[in-house]
């Protein structure tokens, strides 16, 4: 029996076919057992676990953390590869914050002080702190009384708050802080500027304070520089000083009762800035990639936004807001209306057995 030139070319090509159905992982070669036992059906399941286990495993090694992704970025733009629009954005908005924590860390206590405000105040959705509820009017001094009505900013809000609750502090020795060092070394460096030095003192927004004034806010001043519990020189702590009555230029007087939110918002800020100051000191001592991954750290922190104290869990079967449905099956109720009676669940052996029948 011959074979004419079409069926041989068939037959060539249902080889080429068979040869590579065969060196395809799929094709099983030999007979196929038209029944899978249990045992077959349980170490498939348990290779299939294996296999994708395996998988796992590799593909989570492959997994970046955010801070590797930006430095393979960094790497990238510097090589002169071309980088996706949003890991672009993304490495801008750390160099910006990266480069804005470095300029913040080198800055004077005073003005790091209100800087570290500014963020604190960004960090809880750039609102401001909640304003207090005002106190009873007290007697005008001639400072406040002369002292134009302006809206307080939040930082002078918060000046303000911290001032009273130092003096409330300082009120059972407030001779003894009248006479601290700090004012002290404050009004001999005026005396200095005054016969010629070159001592750098700026000039006192108190100007037309009288001994009385000068000598209370000398005393504010003092618990002010021993909350911050700040080792300053001469020229500091006049700096110091010209900021902090800057601050109180249009500050209210700092004798009224702090209310239990003005110390709160205070606390709060406080325990923001002692954090921000401690990281600050840590990283100095870090080697630079050490330094630079803190701050990433604290980058991601910031940026995520933050978890409400509110639960949103429903509780089974509430209907509309993606709670979980109740399957729990209803008490059992005996009933005089047959129609209003409830019978009893089966058990779950029951339930099986009437699926077997």
């Amino acid at each position: 029996m011959t074979m004419d030139g079409k069926t041989k070319s068939c037959l060539s090509a249902l080889v080429v076919l068979l040869g590579a159905a065969i060196q395809a992982d799929g094709f099983v070669v030999g007979p196929v057992a038209p029944v899978r036992t249990a045992g077959s059906s349980s170490s498939l399941t348990k290779a299939s676990l294996g296999t994708s286990s395996r998988w796992a495993t590799s593909s989570s090694k492959l997994q970046s953390s955010p801070y590797e992704e930006y430095m393979r970025t960094r790497q990238q733009k510097e090589s002169g590869m071309a980088v996706s629009p949003e890991a672009e954005e993304k490495a801008s908005m750390f160099d910006s914050y990266q480069a804005s924590r470095n300029e913040q860390a080198a800055m004077p206590p005073a003005e790091k002080e209100k800087s570290l405000f500014e963020s604190y105040m960004a960090s809880r959705g750039g609102g401001a702190a909640p304003a207090p509820a005002p106190a009873a009017p007290s007697a005008p001094t001639p400072a406040a009384s002369s002292s134009p009505s302006t809206e307080l900013s939040p930082y002078e809000e918060y000046m303000q708050s911290r001032n009273k609750i130092k003096a409330a502090e300082a009120a059972t020795t407030f001779e003894e802080k009248t006479k601290a060092s700090a004012y002290e070394e404050y009004m001999a460096a005026r005396r200095a500027k005054e016969s010629g030095s070159d001592v750098p003192v700026a000039d006192c927004v108190e100007e037309e304070c009288s001994a009385e004034e000068v000598e209370q806010e000398a005393g504010l001043f003092a618990s002010y520089m021993a909350g911050i519990k700040v080792e300053a020189t001469t020229e500091e702590q006049v700096s110091y000083y010209d900021s902090h009555m800057a601050s109180r230029k249009h500050v209210k007087d700092a004798n009224a009762d702090v209310t239990p939110q003005e110390a709160e918002n205070v606390s709060l800020f406080d325990s923001y800035m002692a954090s921000r100051n401690a990281a600050d000191a840590a990283r100095k001592t870090m080697p630079p990639a050490e330094a630079q991954k803190a701050l990433f750290d604290d980058f991601q922190k910031e940026s995520s936004p933050t978890p409400t104290t509110t639960s949103s869990k429903t509780p089974p079967g509430h209907k509309g807001t993606g709670g979980m449905a109740d399957t729990r099956d209803p008490a059992p109720v005996k009933h005089e209306d047959p129609r209003k009676s409830i019978p009893a669940a089966p058990s779950f052996a029951e339930y099986l057995k009437s699926k077997r029948n």
